[in-house]
């Protein structure tokens, strides 16, 4: 209880690998031929389990580990963190339930986890304005994307308590992208000189202010879009050719991120390459949206849930293996690098995104395809869960405390 990480941390993998287990079980018994009953639509169900059942918990582990140190202030104990991870752990433990049996036993579950989330905030929002720094947009913004996050979440647990589904898939695109997403990004903007000792050269694109309000301003722009068109909003052809503009921009600024990598050859740093991997991914997703909206404003039909896959697996999943396992490594007192077990785990992670991307792009292989990026999905996050749930649950090696 000494480190916040710690319990975070393990909240988050704990739930990403019964994620990856429930969901890969339920295609088996579906390929299988065997009933599985549900009170919430499965790929509604499958959509905010796999999106947020631990996300929010690693976020919450990583803003009491990091936060602190960035705005001058001591570090608190895991305790802070005990209930919010609670609510969280139970609450989505209670949402599974009731995916297959009750859907207000779904949403009393969903709610428990919007206030876990939501308790956490607050506490990082007190923080944040206590703190003396004159320079606290990070943080801030952080807290902002969490609030939002929160407060998605206490609506989709209304939404599915009350039955009315529909308003589910705009509120899972909206919090991907506005909350998920935006967070991560705001994070990395701060953390990267962390992956790369004192940083990668000539990082201009990305570095100072005005790189962080491009990419903050554009998770924004898609969370709103994302969610109009899940909604079935009509949207203006102009609208739609401002919304291919400024994705080109973010598009052209995550390219610029990666192509400075590939120049330095500092390739043999793993931790860097899983982190600039998790850019392109998001440069995928933005070039994906791009050429959907220009397809829509062309007269055509869109991309599907191919952007999102391409967001949620690839990105959200590739970073969160960097910046858990750098912060795990850190404030563990072990080495900071990727070792040839956690590499692995990733590459299978890359393959299950891959396949999950094709199978959303090719709606006819998705049958033949969609099994096989779970099984693959549930090899890597089961695996990266084992190894890091140990770690959490044993002393530091240096036999220091934290």
């Amino acid at each position: 209880m000494a480190a916040p990480h710690r319990l975070g941390f393990a909240g988050g993998a704990l739930w990403l690998g019964l994620a990856g287990a429930w969901w890969a079980g339920v295609l088996l018994a579906a390929s299988s031929g065997l009933s599985v009953p549900w009170a919430v639509p499965p790929s509604l169900s499958h959509a905010l389990l796999m999106g947020f059942a631990s996300a929010p918990l690693f976020i919450s582990g990583f803003l009491f580990t990091a936060g602190p140190r960035w705005l001058g202030l001591d570090g608190p104990t895991a305790q802070v963190l005990l209930a919010p991870v609670v609510m969280q752990v139970t609450g989505w433990g209670a949402f599974v339930a009731g995916a297959h049996l009750d859907a207000r036993l779904a949403g009393f579950g969903l709610a428990a986890v919007a206030a876990g989330w939501g308790l956490a905030t607050l506490r990082f929002g007190a923080l944040v304005r206590r703190s003396g720094r004159p320079d606290r947009l990070h943080p801030a913004l952080l807290c902002a994307g969490c609030a939002a996050g929160a407060l998605g979440l206490a609506l989709a647990a209304g939404a599915v308590g009350s039955g009315r589904f529909n308003l589910l898939r705009p509120l899972v695109h909206c919090l991907l992208w506005g909350s998920v997403a935006q967070v991560f990004v705001v994070a990395l903007h701060r953390m990267i000189p962390a992956f790369g000792g004192a940083g990668l050269p000539g990082e201009a694109p990305w570095a100072g202010k005005p790189g962080l309000i491009v990419l903050v301003s554009v998770t924004t722009l898609e969370a709103a879009l994302a969610a109009a068109q899940a909604a079935g909003l009509p949207l203006p052809r102009p609208l739609l050719w401002a919304a291919v503009a400024i994705e080109g921009v973010g598009t052209v600024l995550l390219g610029a991120i990666v192509g400075r990598w590939l120049i330095t050859g500092r390739w043999s740093i793993r931790l860097l390459a899983m982190l600039h991997i998790g850019f392109a991914w998001l440069a995928l997703a933005l070039a994906l949206s791009a050429a959907a909206h220009a397809a829509q404003a062309l007269g055509g039909s869109g991309l599907g849930l191919a952007p999102l896959h391409a967001l949620g697996a690839g990105f959200v999943g590739s970073v969160m293996f960097a910046m858990v396992g750098r912060v795990s490594a850190g404030h563990g007192g072990r080495v900071v690098a990727a070792d040839n077990w956690l590499w692995r785990l990733f590459l299978v992670l890359q393959v299950a995104a891959l396949l999950r991307l094709v199978s959303a792009l090719w709606v006819g292989l998705q049958p033949a395809i969609a099994p096989w990026a779970a099984a693959a999905w549930g090899v890597a996050v089961l695996g990266w869960a084992g190894r890091y749930l140990q770690w959490y649950g044993t002393p530091r090696p240096d036999g220091r405390p934290g």
